[in-house]
This record gives C-alpha cells, sequence and structure tokens, in this order.
C-alpha cells in the first residue's frame, strides 16, 4: 500500500490527536518504522527501495505506538484519574495480540542500507 493510505490506516487505528496525542515527528517515525520490503525484496533505505506498507507492518508500529501513548499516558496521568492510562494499555494489549511475535520489519534509524531479514515475508 502507498504513504497516503498507510497514513490514514495509522491515523485512523492511532487516534493521532486524542489524549495524549502523537506529536508529528513521533508519526512521521512510525510511518518510517512500519515500511516493509518492497515487493522486490528491497529494504527501506536502500538503493531502489520503493516505499511500501503492509498490514502487517502497519500493526507493528500501530503497537509501537500505543506503547508511546500508554508511556505519555502514565505521566500526565500519575496522580489523576486513570481511564486513559486504562483506554492506552487496553489498546497495547489488543495490538500485542494481532501483532504476536513480528517485528517492525526492514526498518533502520539512520537508513544505512539493506540488511538481511529471515526468511518470512512481509508483502
Amino acid at each position: 500500500m502507498e504513504l497516503d493510505e498507510a497514513e490514514e490506516y495509522a491515523a485512523f487505528h492511532l487516534e493521532w490527536d486524542s489524549e495524549p496525542a502523537l506529536s508529528s515527528g513521533k508519526q512521521e517515525w512510525l510511518l518510517r518504522y512500519a515500511r516493509a520490503v518492497d515487493a522486490n525484496g528491497v529494504s527501506p533505505g536502500a538503493e531502489e527501495y520503493v516505499e511500501t506498507y503492509t498490514f502487517s507492518s502497519l500493526n507493528a508500529a500501530t503497537l509501537l505506538g500505543w506503547q508511546w501513548k500508554l508511556a505519555a499516558a502514565v505521566e500526565l496521568h500519575q496522580n489523576d484519574e486513570d481511564e486513559i492510562w486504562e483506554h492506552c494499555k487496553a489498546m497495547v494489549d489488543h495490538w500485542s495480540g494481532i501483532v504476536g511475535g513480528s517485528a517492525i520489519g526492514g526498518t533502520s534509524l539512520d537508513d544505512s542500507g539493506s540488511f538481511a531479514l529471515p526468511t518470512i515475508p512481509v508483502f
């Protein structure tokens, strides 16, 4: 799937703007983390990579986003009501069940190039 559809998927499932909101910087990082190995087997950041997103890669990024929101909720409501924390924790649990043992695949923090992945297709 392409970037605009991936962004819409992430925004919907992560509730970008609901408290605790994810900054635009964190939104961008999550979308970078959600990039998957392309149809030609090229990893993100490598030469000739075609920007690609899959439901599996987006689900793994969604789990990470909810973990970030959970951490923010704990800070925001440390001595306050815990409804937001409970919601974020429930979403972390939910997405953990969807993602299972998957990892955010094919991305690197510095985009220095391609690297080998296990023989588990993600596209």
